[in-house]
């Protein structure tokens, strides 16, 4: 991690802006890399938080936010060489041409969400490389298994798992906004020619598309999910998880969210949204309810990469980045 960032990020914007953002977003921002967090100012705030407490409604009626906010006309950051790479070798875009390839489908993005994080071009982040079992993913996918992007936005890790030669039709990705599907066809510049299946779903409607998936899949990929949820959502979303795996064998639930040391919601001055960060212990003994209501157990591996040093007033002295990876045992 660099030593010096910024003050934090979601304190630079002020309280009728930030009640615009969904909460993805605003997870989106607080895990964004640093470079692309350096391109924002920032003033002095910080948040309410608790550890295990209901949530204390925000009174703050807010005014609608500018709909042509400051962030809308950046200048574009370098493009980072992973994804460089990819546009390059995957898309067949140019080098010449990738930065303003870039700029084009970020700017179309904006029009319909003024976001940072699309400002910031998150979409070129892909997280699933940086699962700890990622040569494992590869391997396995390779062979035959299915994965699940859950919450895919642009479809992103899709792509940087498919230029690394998993086989596209083992793929699928589906979001909550078709939008963000669109766009990474057009980013990615592969809409004619990627097998991977895309669909919307709501991981919370009994009744979406993800039925068709049902006892399928070896692998779900999670990115920032979990932590935009209450407790009671997140053990439903884990077993909606459970229900698409196949029913026998070594599947996995891979991805990170913000945690601490102890489980805490964190809301933010001016926004209805808040995340929900698991502990260690906590996340483990979610997945212990996981296997009590499905039958299933499961066991659950950890690691820590530090926030930056400017998001503790955000978060919490106790907070990190939590990578996880979730492996189903035999039958208990």
């Amino acid at each position: 991690m660099h030593p010096h960032f910024p003050p934090p990020l979601l304190s630079s914007f002020p309280p009728f802006l930030l009640s615009s953002f969904p909460p993805f977003l605003l997870s989106l921002l607080i895990l964004l890399p640093p470079p692309l967090l350096s391109l924002l100012p920032s003033c002095p705030s910080s948040p309410n938080t608790r550890n295990d407490s209901p949530a204390n409604p925000n009174p703050n009626p807010n005014p609608n936010p500018n709909p042509n906010p400051y962030w809308t006309s950046l200048n574009l950051s370098p493009i980072p060489q992973p994804a460089q790479q990819l546009l390059q070798e995957y898309s067949g875009i140019p080098p010449s041409l990738i930065h303003q390839h870039v700029k084009q489908v970020r700017d179309q993005a904006l029009e319909i969400y003024p976001y940072p994080c699309i400002a910031l071009c998150a979409f070129l982040d892909f997280g699933v490389s940086k699962t700890a079992c990622y040569d494992e993913i590869k391997r396995r996918l390779i062979a035959g298994g299915k994965l699940l992007d859950l919450g895919c936005c642009f479809g992103q890790d899709i792509r940087r798992l498919v230029a690394d030669g998993v086989p596209a039709s083992n793929l699928y990705g589906c979001d909550l906004d078709p939008n963000f599907i669109q766009l990474g066809f057009q980013l990615f510049r592969d809409q004619d020619s990627l097998t991977s299946t895309f669909f919307q779903a709501d991981v919370l409607d009994p009744n979406s598309p993800l039925n068709q998936l049902k006892g399928k899949l070896d692998i779900v990929n999670t990115r920032n999910l979990f932590h935009l949820f209450p407790p009671p959502q997140q053990l439903e979303i884990a077993k909606r998880a459970v229900s698409l795996f196949t029913p026998t064998g070594d599947v996995l639930l891979v991805g990170h969210q913000s945690g601490n040391q102890v489980r805490k919601e964190v809301d933010f001055h001016g926004s209805s949204s808040s995340l929900f960060m698991h502990s260690d212990e906590s996340w483990r003994r979610l997945w212990i309810e996981v296997g009590e209501a499905t039958g299933t157990a499961w066991e659950v591996s950890i690691s820590h990469e530090p926030i930056l040093s400017n998001m503790v007033p955000l978060l919490g002295s106790g907070a990190f980045i939590m990578f996880f990876v979730v492996r189903r045992l035999a039958s208990p």
